[in-house]
């Protein structure tokens, strides 16, 4: 039996729950859920290690890795590897640092940039080669600063701020190929690639052929924006693909289900999240299931493939057999 590991969204139960510790705890109760996802310096800041570490253990979690989110600094809403101030800049690499820093006290392996100030709104407002090479160095700082902590760009259109400049597989690629360093890679979120209009099974491919997957988010939406819903609950077939090219892919690490509750219970949502993705991942596993594919790859049958998923989905015998 194949033992998957999961990590989950911790402020979808913050909202429940008065404290970290009593979210971390609830995080305990559902089973296969080993790992979280905490974010810096809103949950964990340079002075609150030691609680939080404390809090973990008393919950039996492991931390998989910290979430910088810059826009908890007013002063870089407008900019963080890329604001027009160098001091700005400055510091902002200096947070992403501590965030490292605070990841490894913590026991965690990685690091996820989110970019979510580095972007522009106005035509004219940006220089774009000035910028992309302020981003470039951000990330190669923060690399070079502990190579034992692996440094992840997650990419996404827009929100909140309106054009990011690393908004799709294909730019985070093209700034990681710059950025040249051996602990840099990529944190595909499954509704952020639907949100960017891609295939994000593609996505996963490119990232492993060009970069490094250091990080799959799990969840699902309509594509016109981050919807963050259970997983396999809008786009199940594609769910499927994106998990077959992670294994295909050989990505070993935490999927980390990246869902927000909205009115249902934060437990509930997490116990649907490991029960659909534990039975998603057995199919990819399935040695018939991933015997078909290959030959519906081989030949570019579309149909083979459809009815490959169908028969692995719902357990029908394949009529072309």
């Amino acid at each position: 039996m194949t033992i998957y590991k999961f990590a989950a969204r911790i402020n979808s139960f913050l909202r429940e729950y008065s404290s970290l510790e009593k979210a971390l705890k609830a995080v305990a109760t559902i089973p296969g859920v080993e790992y979280v996802d905490l974010n810096f310096p809103t949950h964990v800041t340079t002075t609150n290690v030691t609680d939080v570490k404390r809090a973990l253990d008393d919950a039996g979690l492991k931390l998989n890795g910290l979430a910088l989110r810059y826009y908890e600094y007013p002063e870089l809403r407008l900019g963080a590897f890329t604001n027009a101030s160098k001091t700005m800049r400055d510091k902002a690499i200096d947070v992403t640092k501590r965030g490292i820093d605070a990841t490894a006290e913590l026991g965690g392996t990685v690091l996820t940039i989110w970019p979510s100030q580095d972007a522009f709104r106005y035509p004219l407002q940006a220089d774009y080669g000035q910028v992309l090479e302020w981003e470039v160095e951000g990330f190669r700082a923060a690399a070079a600063h502990n190579p034992a902590v692996a440094v992840s760009a997650e990419y996404k259109p827009d929100e909140p701020r309106t054009y990011y400049l690393m908004n799709d597989i294909g730019s985070t690629l093209l700034v990681l190929g710059e950025v040249d360093h051996p602990n840099t890679g990529v944190t595909i979120d499954f509704c952020h690639s639907l949100y960017a209009r891609e295939n994000p099974a593609y996505a996963m491919d490119m990232a492993f052929r060009y970069s490094r997957v250091l990080g799959a988010h799990l969840n699902d939406g309509y594509g016109f924006r981050d919807d963050g819903m259970p997983v396999g609950s809008v786009n199940l077939q594609q769910t499927l693909e994106f998990l077959y090219s992670a294994v295909r892919g050989g990505y070993d690490g935490v999927y980390y289900f990246d869902t927000f509750p909205d009115g249902e219970g934060a437990v509930d949502e997490l116990r649907l999240n490991v029960k659909v993705t534990t039975r998603l991942l057995d199919m990819v596993h399935d040695e018939d299931f991933r015997a078909g594919v290959a030959q519906a790859m081989e030949k570019q049958d579309g149909l083979a493939a459809a009815e490959c998923a169908i028969d692995v989905m719902f357990g029908v015998a394949s009529a072309r057999a």
